[in-house]
């Protein structure tokens, strides 16, 4: 019995290593992942543009969405292994369409939140059909690092020079209507600016991508050695802390701390203790210095200041 199991054993080993083999080579280019990030790019860039009618602006919100479904759709290649969370994505997707069967739902409004939940979880179904590597993953992170590096840098700008980088008020009014006053932010000179856009349409949307690149950029500066890339990351990091801070955003900030503590957490875990001992102490010497900073401009408001000091609890008392 055990002779049989021996010999049949390499035969199942080859027509495994065999089938997945094949697999590989049906797999569609990791170029595909690029365009898709690119893709959302372009179209998150495009509602910023004024001059676009509100037509427009819907067609490149959709594509959005449409872009993912057509991947899903459209991708050529094979999913070597499922997911971990498809089954959780299978779920969720059946859980929403449940909630067509309700007598008091819109048919069109449910079907239409139906597609945008099924976009929002096709990547999970998708992503296995390309090509993967770590090569692949650390390009993809950068690509979205820099993204949102960018979109803080704007955010900046646009506090600094609200005249050149930041939408009229006409825009924001037709955008955000009766809440856009609520939206502003009063600077030492008395000027009141629209909290930074970044690279979004929505006032405050800076904060968003400030998070992304303090996370993202933590993780670079911790595992890239070169001298260049770790600059950068520092930069981003700043600049996210800013975006953060002038937006006056509570919950980002929450959500920022508590993807430190899990990127430190994940560390540990992987028993690197050098990275993880190391990743506090950056996120200390960064915060500090942009507290020494921020207090050596003027031009942030005053009121911004004693609103974010509320959202620190003070261990003192």
């Amino acid at each position: 019995m055990s002779r049989s199991t021996t010999i049949s054993s390499p035969d199942h080993g080859r027509v495994t290593a065999r089938r997945i083999f094949t697999a590989l080579r049906t797999q569609s280019s990791e170029r595909w992942l690029y365009l898709f990030l690119a893709a959302q790019f372009v179209c998150q860039c495009a509602l910023m543009a004024e001059r676009m009618g509100g037509r427009w602006r819907i067609y490149f919100r959709a594509a959005t969405f449409l872009s993912s479904l057509a991947m899903l759709l459209l991708l050529p290649g094979r999913t070597i292994k499922p997911h971990p969370a498809s089954r959780l994505g299978i779920a969720a997707i059946a859980g929403i369409g449940l909630g067509l069967l309700h007598p008091y739902t819109n048919t069109l409004a449910g079907i239409a939140q139906w597609c945008l939940n099924a976009a929002i979880w096709a990547p999970l179904f998708w992503i296995g059909r390309i090509k993967l590597s770590p090569r692949t993953l650390w390009n993809a992170v950068i690509m979205l690092w820099a993204f949102h590096t960018i979109s803080s840098v704007v955010g900046v700008l646009q506090v600094y020079y609200p005249e050149r980088f930041s939408p009229s008020a006409e825009f924001v009014r037709t955008l955000m209507g009766q809440f856009a006053d609520g939206l502003l932010i009063t600077l030492d000179d008395g000027k009141q600016v629209w909290r930074p856009f970044g690279l979004s349409d929505t006032p405050g949307g800076a904060a968003t991508s400030g998070s992304f690149a303090v996370i993202a950029g933590l993780v670079l500066f911790l595992s890239k050695p070169h001298w260049c890339v770790r600059f950068l990351s520092v930069f981003g990091v700043f600049t996210g802390i800013f975006c953060i801070y002038i937006c006056e955003v509570r919950s980002i900030m929450a959500i920022t701390v508590l993807g430190t503590c899990v990127m430190i957490l994940l560390q540990v875990l992987q028993k690197r203790i050098s990275r993880a001992a190391a990743s506090p102490l950056c996120s200390t010497l960064i915060a500090a210095s942009f507290c020494a900073l921020i207090t050596a401009l003027p031009t942030v408001s005053r009121k911004a200041s004693r609103n974010m000091r509320k959202a620190i609890p003070d261990f003192s008392a």
